[in-house]
């Protein structure tokens, strides 16, 4: 599991580590698992239960038009700022996944 000894409570001043967040955000998903039957949207938790009996990944994905539409909806910012965002999005997606501790050996 997690070495608790190394997590960082919200109450410490480092909690806001990227490697704390992940290391808290994925003993809580784990937690939510182990009690029974959850929806876990992102925060990497197919990552985090990959070896969870029983869990359903589910990806979806939408055409980049129908993003920008939505996404328009509810930023009142011009289109390109609009754009940039969810590129700024997509890509700090791939780098905390390209990141998650596990990769590197130390989720166990």
């Amino acid at each position: 599991m997690f070495d608790c000894a190394m997590l960082l409570f919200p109450e410490s001043a480092g909690f806001t580590k990227d490697d704390n967040l992940f290391t808290y955000q994925a003993k809580i998903i784990r937690q939510l698992a182990e009690e029974g039957s959850c929806v876990l949207i992102g925060r990497c938790a197919d990552h985090v239960l990959k070896e969870m009996p029983g869990m359903v990944r589910v990806f979806v994905h939408a055409p980049a038009d129908f993003c920008l539409r939505e996404a328009m909806k509810v930023n009142s910012q011009p289109e390109n700022e609009v754009v940039k965002l969810i590129a700024e999005t997509d890509t700090t997606e791939l780098v905390i996944i390209s990141t998650i501790p596990e990769k590197n050996g130390s989720m166990t």
